[in-house]
């Protein structure tokens, strides 16, 4: 059955949880409940940001339209992890093999940057090229990633190590029933 966790969260934008808590980020903050349920929500910290993800006690955000921020939970205030270049717009992150990943969109090309999770000083870009559009999700597995595209449905992405991926093997799974 549905369950409310709490109530009173407006303007959504992404979740994310961990064994215990579940994270919303919305209004321009992030807030977390237990996954027990809570009457009001505890603001983490504020972000105006386009995606979130925690990986054991560290909150990463995109923000600013160029950078992937984190901090350090339960409470925090989030600081520059990662320059993601200008205009790249990042969103949609995900973690495994160590490496933190998320798309990038600029201009006409859609990127898959990497950076591990102990910090890089650029991130490094797995793809940049046209092999979907709008994109709108991504997961993250030891040896694939998986990008969704609002208007082309899901695409394999085969990775040879955490931060090389087989761009020769893109492949589209399924197509999303606009026009692929």
């Amino acid at each position: 059955s549905v369950k409310a966790l709490t109530t009173g969260l407006t303007e959504l934008v992404d979740l994310t949880s961990d064994a215990t808590t579940l994270y919303a980020l919305g209004d321009g903050k992030v807030v977390s409940c237990p996954l027990t349920g809570c009457t009001t929500a505890t603001q983490v910290t504020t972000a105006f940001a386009s995606s979130i993800l925690v990986v054991g006690n560290t909150l990463f955000a995109t923000t600013n339209f160029n950078e992937v921020s984190s901090c350090t939970l339960p409470s925090c205030t989030l600081a520059q992890f990662v320059s993601t270049g200008a205009n790249t717009y990042p969103a949609h992150l995900a973690v495994a093999n160590g490496t933190l990943y998320w798309l990038a969109e600029n201009g006409a090309n859609k990127e898959i940057h990497a950076c591990a999770l102990t910090g890089c000083a650029s991130p490094t870009v797995l793809y940049s090229g046209t092999a979907w559009s709008y994109s709108s999700g991504l997961a993250a597995g030891p040896t694939d990633l998986y990008v969704s595209s609002f208007t082309g449905g899901i695409f394999h992405v085969p990775l040879t190590s955490a931060t090389v991926a087989d761009t020769a093997n893109i492949t589209q799974l399924t197509g999303s029933a606009y026009g692929t």
